[in-house]
Order: structure tokens, then sequence, then C-alpha cells
């Protein structure tokens, strides 16, 4: 009798033991999400070359951005740049894409965004218009000199020629912002949550007002409605000139309560599919944060 209860002893313990073992869990994946600063969804394009302007969040780093048009892969590129996106976004990823339309006509472009060692996130896609020469036409035609025949009747003038945009000119004291390539001027930096206020082409000049925390964007006095907003900054997007060396540097304004966005935590179901859960569960461990739509 005390053999076999020294027998269910022993192995009363083995499963004790057994059950203090911790269980193996699988590194949760990285994600990523992706938006196009420029050109903005339902915007008129010309038939011309264009710069598409985006960027992707990750907490962990950006291997490459794949660029569609209409379903078909226009280019594959890296990233360009990096920024802060803070404690909800990790760190930003910013790339660009060169783009000539073939013909006027409705256009869906595609962004997408590929983590290392990690699948493509979701896409962000809008939808754009190209219009022919002909509909880039202003609505009044010029007006026709007289001939000699019309001696007499009312002459008309001609409309006066349209001149080129002035270019902003550093004087002592002054930072002066210069656009590389067509940008929008947002009311905060990067991210496509911030409304587009105002636009710039290249060679556009604007005064600096300041710069943001991460030294990536500087706002400036929009060049249309002179409302303060940001640009990007960068060989590929824009240019200081002039005393830019003791820049303020601005606490941008938080997004938009229009698009909120919920943080929650990835959970494990038991089938193994990994899922964003909010609220976050009781003592959910550090790096688990996920962004619900």
């Amino acid at each position: 009798m005390n053999a076999k209860l020294r027998l269910i002893l022993v192995f009363l313990c083995i499963g004790l033991t057994s059950c203090d073992k911790p269980i193996p869990v699988r590194p949760t994946p990285p994600f990523n999400q992706t938006w196009i600063d420029a050109p903005l969804h339902g915007s008129t394009l010309p038939l011309a070359p264009y710069t598409i302007v985006f960027h992707a969040a990750s907490p962990a780093s950006i291997e490459i951005f794949e660029i569609t048009i209409n379903g078909a892969v226009l280019d594959t590129v890296a990233p360009t740049s990096t920024g802060s996106g803070g404690s909800q976004y990790g760190t930003l990823f910013h790339g660009e894409a060169a783009w000539t339309p073939n013909a006027p006509g409705i256009y869906l472009i595609s962004v997408r965004a590929k983590s290392n060692g990690g699948p493509y996130g979701q896409s962000a896609q809008v939808q754009v218009t190209v219009a022919s020469d002909v509909q880039l036409l202003p609505a009044n035609p010029p007006a026709i000199l007289p001939t000699p025949d019309t001696e007499g009747l009312p002459v008309l003038t001609p409309p006066p020629t349209p001149t080129p945009f002035p270019t902003t000119t550093p004087t002592p004291g002054e930072c002066i912002y210069t656009a590389l390539a067509n940008l929008f001027c947002r009311t905060g930096p990067g991210s496509s949550l911030y409304p587009a206020v105002d636009s710039l082409v290249p060679g556009q000049s604007s005064h600096v007002l300041g710069l943001s925390p991460d030294g990536f964007f500087a706002q400036i006095e929009g060049v249309n409605n002179l409302l303060a907003c940001y640009v990007p900054l960068g060989e590929r997007y824009g240019i200081l000139e002039g005393a830019c060396g003791d820049l303020p540097t601005l606490i941008p304004p938080l997004p938009p309560t229009e698009t909120p966005q919920i943080v929650g935590c990835t959970q494990r179901q038991a089938g193994g599919d990994i899922i964003c859960v909010y609220p976050c569960p009781d003592r959910a461990a550090p790096g688990e944060a996920c962004i619900m739509p």
C-alpha cells in the first residue's frame, strides 16, 4: 500500500512540475499602415508627369513600397527618409514614385508597404481624374484684336498676359522654403490624416515659420491663402534658403477627430490567428499594440 502511495505522489510531482513550464509564445508579426499624401482623392491632374508622394507607419522597418495604377504595378521603391510617428504610429517611412499618365481618364492609384521579413500591409488608394489639354484650357477664349475693317466699332483689348508666380528672394534674417515637386501643404506634418489647405508647384517659395520636432517638415505661410501649413523637407521635396539656423521647433496639432483610430492590443485565438481587440486585456505585454480601423 505504501508503494502505491509513493508512486502516486511521484506522478503528481511530475505533473505539477510540467505545469510550471512557460508555454512558448510566437512573436507578434509587425503591422504597417500606408497613406497617400499626393495626389488627393478626387483631384484632377494635368496630362503631364506627376510625383506620387506617400508614407507608411510601422514599429518595424519598411523594406519596400509597391505602387500600382489601375491594378498594374507601376514601380517598387525603397523609402527615401524616416521620421517619428509618435507613440501611436512608431516610425514613419516616406517614399515617392514618378508617374506619367498615358491618356486622359480616371485612374485608381494604390500604394502598399512591406515590412522586413513580413507580408505586404493593406493598400492605401485614391482615385484621380487626368484631364486632357483641351479640358484644361480657360473657359473664355482670348479677345481678338480689331482689324482695319472694324474702324468705328468698339475696340477690344486683349486680356493681360498671365505672369508666372513670383519667386520669393530671401532678405537678411529670413528663411525661405522652395518647392521642388508638386506638394500639398497640410495642417500637420506628414500624415494624410491632416487635411490639405494649400498646394505648391515646383519653384514656388514661401516664408518659413518653424520646423517639426523631427526636422522632416517645415511650417510655411501658404502661398495661396496665407494659412500656416506643413510641407516636407528633402532634396526631392523642398529646400531651405536664407537665415534658417535659428528656426523655432513647433509642436504640431493633433490629427482631426473626424477620422479616429483606436489603439488596441493583439490577441491570439484558439486557431492560432492573431486579431486586434479593444479594450486591451489586463496585463497586456509591451509591443502588442495595434490600430483598429
